[in-house]
């Protein structure tokens, strides 16, 4: 409450795939409150102030400490900056923006700008700050063209916004962005048609380019911000550009949710390199997003990798609510924190002759299994590391969803397991999907360096993948503009070292979703009847948690709950108890992250007839609806040898032990604990019960 100038101080609190920015109203020290001037768009989880979100506290005099940092005093003026070592205050170029928009277009036609660069504008928060939906969509640009033929940017440069580069609006038609940089962008780059579909002829937005053009450096403000995104608009190209450095999306397709009118067809996205995005800050994103129905669009030849969620998603090529008639060929898409290619739900969807390698979860996620064809999937190529290959729901009879001349391959030599632990030549047979698709090494040169041309010697070649490759992954026709020095605004959340874990919950309230500091539960709230709440059907004491799945989530892990911490000497022991109801699927996983990627160490899933199985192995069936005591120990870095102890105990046994060997990928064992926590692995409904949880190391 004593800070200095508290009314310019800004709270910066994170949502799902957004983050809003609030002017504070007051400070209640007795309280313990804070009351922002505005308020979220919605009450949703992916819009509220949930407990345990992550925030910032921004222009707070008190906190300028470190060189580099600067402090504007709204009341007398004064601008304070701490130099660095080698700088020199009389040298230093010193720049306050004042406008928005620096050029707006409208009612013109055959205009062409080369060679000019357009910098430095400011973004002016309204006097109650701001919180959107998605992609910072309403966000103004420094540059706008609208009503509007035929108007061209070659070679130009558009770097320091505060909000986004170019907007292209409502009756504009046939405009070209060419060999031009956006960088350091507040917001997004580019933004191309409207979020509401055009009511008259006049409005209507399309045949615009944006080619050989560089984007990079986004969502320097607004965090959500995209490359390029296409709203409400039709047949426009996005081709061959290099989109990298942001914190959301790469590039976004189409703005509706659902199966309704979507103008957004026919938009090509081609040949572009997307990556480095997300960089851990927000969640539910990809490289290529679409919404919608984008009827006839297609990605093709792109190469997208290095794509990093906060929590869940993290996608490189994702059809979310509704896509429809989309085809995605050709693309070599890598190194993605979820699954290289992921549908929400959607229909006649196509998916072909790709490369798709090391998903963190999963390599082809499908979320809903509805009454028509969701996508078909022939000739690609998906090649991983991990332990799933198939992630989400694959239920269906084939008229569902379809597989075709596909190759697998499972890097270390073990196994390819298709879902319900079946082999290629048993998920064939019993789902009659994946005819003449094979289990083989594809021949790439070095694919765990990013290197996937193909060997001479592989018989991809014979299918003339090489030469699609190749197109996928050559240098692009950039332009050679020189790139300023971009800052990074926002950092993944590294969560502090935990010394152990204890969470009975007997603190909590009932009906709540459980609350820790270091506790973080991912949850739906949109789909009835799914959650993780306190309850008082607990096994000692007087609370418990329930987990609670439901049918209609977007991703089949959901709800699920963890912890990180980090551990990565010493003899871990983990306890807790779990109480199982019939038709209840769930896994308790212990993982190591390295460069992005993750290994399994002991993990236990209980499928929904209670068979309890340890990496793989049945070792039990569990009773139904009684509390069992499971005790895992497991040794990390010098102590990691492979194998970890688990005993299972309830009141009617004295117990037993099994030791599993863990696997052993690429030479390497599972040697540090990093994330630990509990999912709910069914699609249908189920529930499961936890109490007195802990983990400690020795």
């Amino acid at each position: 409450a004593d800070w200095h100038d508290l009314s310019r101080v800004e709270v910066l609190p994170f949502h799902t795939w957004e983050m809003s920015r609030f002017p504070i109203e007051a400070v209640d020290p007795a309280a313990n409150t804070v009351r922002f001037a505005g308020r979220t768009i919605g009450d949703q989880e992916f819009t509220n102030l949930a407990k345990g979100n992550r925030y910032l506290v921004e222009n707070v005099r008190e906190a300028l400490s470190e060189p580099g940092e600067w402090y504007l005093d709204g009341k007398t003026g004064v601008l304070t900056y701490l130099t660095k070592p080698d700088e020199d205050l009389r040298k230093i170029p010193v720049v306050a923006p004042r406008l928005e928009s620096l050029l707006e277009i409208a009612g013109a036609k055959n205009i062409a700008f080369e060679r000019v660069q357009f910098a430095h504008t400011a973004y002016n928060a309204p006097k109650e700050g701001r919180s959107t939906w998605q992609a910072e969509a309403d966000i103004p640009a420094a540059l706008t063209i609208r009503s509007s033929q035929s108007v061209r940017l070659h070679k130009c440069a558009i770097l320091h916004t505060g909000g986004y580069g170019l907007w292209i609006r409502a009756g504009s038609t046939k405009c070209d962005v060419w060999s031009s940089v956006l960088a350091d962008l507040g917001a997004g780059g580019i933004k191309i048609g409207e979020t509401e579909a055009p009511k008259t002829e006049a409005d209507w937005v399309g045949l615009n380019a944006v080619r050989n053009c560089r984007i990079l450096g986004g969502g320097r403000l607004h965090p959500a911000g995209i490359g390029v995104w296409i709203g409400q608009s039709q047949v426009n190209g996005i081709a061959d550009n290099e989109i990298a450095d942001f914190y959301y999306t790469g590039v976004s397709v189409g703005w509706h949710w659902g199966y309704g009118t979507n103008s957004a067809r026919q938009n090509m996205i081609g040949g572009n390199h997307i990556h480095h995005i997300g960089q851990g800050v927000l969640s539910d994103m990809g490289g290529v997003y679409t919404l919608g129905g984008s009827d006839e669009s297609s990605i093709s030849y792109n190469h997208i990798h290095d794509i990093r969620s906060f929590s869940y998603g993290g996608w490189g090529i994702y059809f979310d609510e509704g896509t429809t008639n989309v085809s995605a060929t050709s693309n070599v898409v890598y190194n993605v924190s979820a699954s290289p290619f992921h549908q929400h739900y959607g229909k006649d969807n196509r998916i072909g002759f790709n490369i798709f390698a090391f998903g963190d979860e999963a390599q082809l996620i499908r979320t809903r299994d509805e009454e028509h064809l969701s996508f078909t999937a022939n000739h690609n190529v998906i090649l991983y590391s991990g332990d799933t290959l198939l992630g989400g729901n694959w239920n269906g009879d084939g008229k569902r969803v379809e597989l075709s001349h596909n190759i697998y391959f499972r890097l270390g030599g073990e196994p390819v397991i298709f879902p319900g632990n079946r082999t290629l030549a048993q998920w064939q047979a019993a789902t009659g999907q994946d005819k003449e698709s094979r289990v083989a090494d594809p021949g790439f040169v070095n694919p765990l360096k990013g290197d996937f041309r193909i060997k001479p010697d592989s018989f991809l070649n014979e299918h003339g993948m090489g030469d699609q490759i190749t197109a996928a992954l050559s240098p692009r026709p950039l332009s050679k503009i020189s790139v300023p020095r971009i800052t990074p605004a926002f950092f993944p959340y590294v969560p502090p070292r935990l010394v152990s874990i204890r969470e009975t919950f007997e603190e909590q309230a009932v009906g709540t979703v459980p609350q820790s500091p270091t506790l973080q539960v991912i949850t739906e709230p949109d789909t009835p009847g799914a959650g993780v709440t306190v309850t008082e059907e607990a096994s000692s004491g007087g609370k418990a948690i329930r987990v609670t799945d439901a049918p209609g989530q977007k991703a089949s892990y959901n709800p699920h709950l963890f912890w990180q911490p980090r551990f990565d000497k010493g003899t871990i022991s983990a306890r807790f108890m779990l109480r199982w109801q019939p038709g209840a699927s769930l896994s308790h996983e212990w993982r190591t992250y390295a460069n992005g990627n993750y290994q399994i160490g002991p993990n236990i899933a209980v499928d929904a007839k209670g068979t309890l199985t340890a990496n793989g192995k049945t070792v039990a069936t569990l009773p139904d609806n009684r509390w069992v005591t499971l005790t895992i120990t497991c040794g990390v870095g010098e102590k990691a040898n492979g194998t970890y102890d688990l005993i299972l105990s309830h009141e009617d046994a004295n117990g037993m032990t099994i030791e599993k060997k863990l696997p052993n990928r690429d030479g390497k064992q599972f040697d540090r604990l990093d994330w630990w926590g509990f999912v709910a692995d069914g699609t249908g409904p189920g529930t499961f019960y936890l109490d007195d949880i802990s983990l400690e190391t020795k």
